[in-house]
This record gives structure tokens, sequence and C-alpha cells, in this order.
């Protein structure tokens, strides 16, 4: 305990300062930063601050909005260079004779580029809303499979 005027003083508990607020969010997001496993991250700030593991959420929140403010992304220069490397993987593949390699790097290009609308598509099945669908246009789907 502190002592002001010689009367002991209790250490303040509750809600953080602004200033308190603001130093865990940058120390966090410079972790973040850096590729700190959440578990480690929730850890820390749990031993350091003294806080519950479901009040880290809202730190780590704040401090991805905080790197969001603070750090602009170039993104179209960011999905340049990821083209750029799944074009090497695609055809590093294709020279190495990997079919399934290529796919995979052609898919990729596809998924960064939104080629492909991936609610459509899932484990390569068509999703299609029946309801949408006329009696007719039912039946000439049947007919169509039973071709």
């Amino acid at each position: 305990m502190e002592k002001i005027n010689n009367l002991p003083v209790k250490r303040r508990r509750g809600r953080p300062t602004k200033i308190e607020v603001m130093n865990r969010t940058r120390e966090v997001a410079a972790m973040l930063l850096m590729a700190t496993p959440r578990s480690e991250i929730i850890q820390h700030c749990m031993d350091k601050y003294g806080i519950q593991e479901t009040s880290v959420a809202a730190v780590v929140t704040r401090a991805y909005q905080y790197i969001s403010r603070t750090h602009a992304v170039d993104r179209d220069g960011v999905v340049s260079t990821h083209l750029e490397m799944y074009y090497e993987v695609y055809s590093q593949a294709k020279g190495l004779g990997d079919s399934r390699g290529c796919i995979q790097a052609l898919n990729s290009i596809e998924k960064l580029l939104k080629l492909t609308d991936s609610a459509l598509i899932q484990n390569n099945s068509l999703t299609v809303n029946l309801k949408d669908l006329t009696l007719t246009e039912l039946k000439q789907l049947l007919q169509l499979e039973n071709k």
C-alpha cells in the first residue's frame, strides 16, 4: 500500500484509465504485428494486468482497430504480390508435373481475385435454391441428371 500524508491508500481497482487502456492496446497491437500466438497474448494480459480471459478479447479487438487505423494497408499491392507468388507456385507445380498443386494454386488465385462466388460452390457441388424454381424447371433438371 502506498501512503499519502501518512495515511494508507488502497490501490484503485475497477476500470483502467484511458492511458492504461491505450498502453494495453498498443502493447497487444505490437504483439499481433509480431505474430505472437493468441494464447501467449491472453496469458501475458492475464499475468501483467490481472484481467480475465474474457476481457482480453476486448483488448485484442481494440488492438485490431488500432492497427487498422494506424497501419494503412496497400490492398492492391498485397493482392498483386500474392498473385505473383501463386503464379510462381503454379509454374513450379506444373514443372514438377504436380497437377494437384497446379489446381490448388489456380483455386487460390480465383479466391484471391474473387472470381467465384464461394456461397454457391461448396465441396465441388452446386447449391441450388429449389424453392425459386418452377415445377417445369425442376423436371428439366431431373431429366438432365438421368441422361
